[in-house]
């Protein structure tokens, strides 16, 4: 069999395998064997199947909102205070103003939530705002 047969071979239930560690790009760096497999993946959907929707920010609950913008906050309130590097960054940078904000609005937001959570995701949210603020406190006198 032919390294080309062998690349696109197809199995038994109608889906085509295909090798895409010889893939080559075009000009404008796309790889044409993603495009040719994508399609090849719609072409070979068993009959009957659902495709389910992406879901997006606006089909999470409030609450879950809530939760992912603490992570958000709480992740720049730690970049400001210096203790990790933004991913932009190529120097970790200290700005307490800044983390002041972030530290703040992660006390704010856990505050909306303290209700809608149980008692262990309490504890580790208060856990999250308690070491925020003793770094803050711990840089700000240093």
């Amino acid at each position: 069999m032919s390294r080309h047969e062998n690349e696109h071979q197809q199995d038994e239930a109608g889906y085509k395998k295909v090798d895409k560690r010889h893939s080559a790009t075009d000009a404008a760096g796309n790889n044409a064997n993603d495009a040719r497999a994508a399609a090849s993946t719609e072409q070979a959907a068993p009959e009957g199947a659902e495709e389910k929707p992406a879901a997006s920010l606006a089909d999470l609950d409030v609450y879950d909102v809530l939760r992912f913008a603490i992570s958000l906050f709480a992740q720049q309130a730690w970049i400001h205070l210096g203790v990790q590097k933004a991913p932009s960054a190529e120097e970790v940078k200290v700005d307490l103003p800044r983390a002041k904000v972030a530290i703040e609005t992660v006390r704010l937001l856990i505050n909306q939530l303290q209700d809608h959570a149980d008692r262990q995701e309490q504890r580790e949210l208060e856990r999250i705002l308690s070491n925020l603020q003793i770094n803050f406190v711990q840089r700000s006198e240093s």
